[in-house]
């Protein structure tokens, strides 16, 4: 198993964007909440030009909306670009 540095990211305010290496995201919430928070926006994919994802990011995969994630579950990555719905609450693990 490959052992990663991350620069870990919470997310926090309505509408919380993020763009950049996403390897992971872990959603947040008491376990008992069946629904849990919800993300606008999943652009899983490498950037085109550097094989990479980073901040000057270029979709090049899928795109996935209104994505709801129950409380305790992660989805994995490769991701370039997120957006949170409302004040949903999650962890985002980026390569350093």
């Amino acid at each position: 198993m490959a052992i990663h540095d991350y620069r870990v990211v919470s997310s926090s305010g309505t509408g919380f964007t993020l763009t950049g290496s996403i390897d992971k995201i872990l959603a947040l919430g008491a376990k008992t909440d069946a629904a849990g928070p919800i993300l606008d926006r999943v652009e899983f994919g490498f950037d085109n030009i550097s094989g990479t994802t980073n901040s000057s990011y270029v979709r090049s995969g899928d795109l996935i909306q209104n994505l709801q994630v129950p409380a305790g579950n992660y989805i994995e990555g490769p991701i370039g670009r997120v957006k949170v719905q409302g004040t949903g609450t999650f962890l985002f693990y980026l390569r350093k």
